[in-house]
């Protein structure tokens, strides 16, 4: 075929169609690239836009704003507004770490708003004490977090459905102490001016919530649960992760901490852990055999339990009791011995979710894709299996071996940090249905969301 010059009309942006387009951006895996595409001319544009509206869905689940180094989500400053301004409203999260100075960052939330205001659905703020106003609003907001992050003229008229506050955010006059019509789940995270009185003020206002999560708040009581029995009953989830409230049970009965549980009917799911540190005084205090007991003499139909790693007579005598149980999260390196024991008494289980703690020396490559391999051969009913925690190498060997098993039956989703993955990305994206592997940058990711 003969190409025409470069000063003709027909040059080879006219003989490319709008499918060779569309496929030649799609192999772009960098928000710089594409932006580039989509300058060259309108046509590129309407390209480049119908092809980041398929890829938001999978390749840029959120778009990074401000964070350091080069990863293919983040979006540096220079190229904010040009960005934006081209694919704005195709954006449906955003997880921005501002500048540092205060003019800077105010003008940057202006150019998110402007561009991204109407139809961006999850919002993730970072150390920024955001100053609202009539030109910042987000009509569609559904989640929006703030860590380290103290909004003022607190504002907003979107349906907000999850709302997530950590570190400093709570503030001394709290901001969020209001009616939320639509809002279904709360979590709060180290915030250590969270008070008995504060929360209280707060669910009552809010008796509508499903879901509440506490981690690390230390400033809340032993009669916690108590609070949230009385004030929520419509909770289908609830979470303490490493709070002060676990860590005194010893000055009550243990029984008598858990039996506002009761009062709970319509709850689902339950996460009572605590961190690598405190594991051991936490199961001295609050043993997994009482709580399971707990669960099945008073009829609490949990499908959803969070454990520490647990001992051989919990995975093998325990858990089989809760006839309702039907996703399971495992926090640490259970051995590959007691997760098949696991699975052989629970042949229930929908979903199985993996948080190891940090990279022990003993915890290789080949401890991980096991795990992971041995569940899909034992959990005949499996629909999803998760792994999320620290990065270990996958080769084409072992990744194989885990779709083999996976395919037409269990998704799989791995989300590491610092992987070695030894798969070439055409096969990672073929067969992205079944086993999805994603990296995540230490920082830039919050479990929880």
């Amino acid at each position: 075929m003969d190409i025409p010059s470069p000063d003709s009309r027909k040059n080879i942006l006219d003989v490319l169609n709008k499918d060779c387009v569309q496929e030649i951006l799609r192999r772009l895996m960098c928000l710089e690239d594409i932006q580039s595409a989509a300058e060259v001319c309108s046509r590129f544009q309407e390209c480049a836009q119908r092809c980041f509206a398929v890829m938001e869905k999978h390749t840029f689940e959120w778009i990074g704003i401000g964070w350091p180094g080069n990863g293919a989500n983040n979006l540096q400053y220079d190229h904010l507004k040009r960005f934006l301004v081209i694919f704005g409203h195709l954006i449906r999260s955003i997880r921005w770490l501002p500048h540092g100075y205060p003019e800077y960052d105010q003008n940057t939330i202006h150019i998110i708003a402007k561009w991204c205001g109407k139809t961006l659905k999850e919002f993730h703020i970072y150390e920024y004490n955001l100053i609202m106003n009539d030109q910042i609003q987000f009509k569609a907001l559904e989640k929006w977090s703030f860590c380290d992050a103290l909004p003022h003229n607190f504002r907003l008229d979107s349906p907000l459905r999850c709302l997530y506050i950590s570190g400093d955010a709570v503030g001394q006059r709290p901001w969020f102490v209001r009616e939320f019509p639509h809002l279904e789940q709360i979590q709060f995270g180290q915030c250590d001016n969270l008070t008995h009185s504060i929360l209280i003020e707060f669910l009552l206002l809010n008796p509508q919530l499903k879901s509440l999560e506490i981690y690390e708040c230390q400033s809340l009581p032993y009669l916690t649960l108590e609070i949230i029995a009385s004030c929520s009953p419509n909770l289908e989830h609830l979470c303490f992760f490493d709070s002060y409230f676990l860590r005194r049970t010893y000055i009550l009965q243990k029984r008598d901490v858990l039996r506002p549980l009761i009062k709970l009917r319509k709850l689902k799911s339950l996460d009572f852990r605590c961190s690598y540190r405190f594991s051991y005084r936490f199961s001295y205090r609050f043993s997994y055999r009482q709580l399971i007991n707990f669960l099945v003499e008073n009829d609490l139909p949990i499908e959803r339990l969070a454990l520490n790693p647990m001992d051989t007579r919990i995975s093998s005598q325990y858990i089989p009791t809760l006839k309702t149980l039907i996703h399971i999260v495992i926090k640490g390196n259970i051995t590959v011995d007691r997760l098949i024991r696991l699975m052989k008494t629970q042949t229930d289980l929908k979903t199985i979710s993996f948080e190891p703690y940090c990279q022990l020396e003993t915890a290789t490559s080949v401890y991980h894709v096991s795990k992971i391999t041995e569940t899909l051969k034992y959990g005949l009913n499996l629909h999803r299996v998760v792994y999320f925690g620290p990065g270990f190498d996958i080769n084409l060997k072992e990744y194989e071996s885990i779709l083999a098993l996976s395919t037409g039956r269990v998704y799989v989703e791995i989300q590491t940090s610092q992987t070695k993955i030894d798969v070439p990305h055409s096969v990672l994206q073929a067969n992205r249905k079944w086993v999805n592997i994603k990296k995540y940058r230490l920082g830039a990711n919050m479990r929880q969301w």
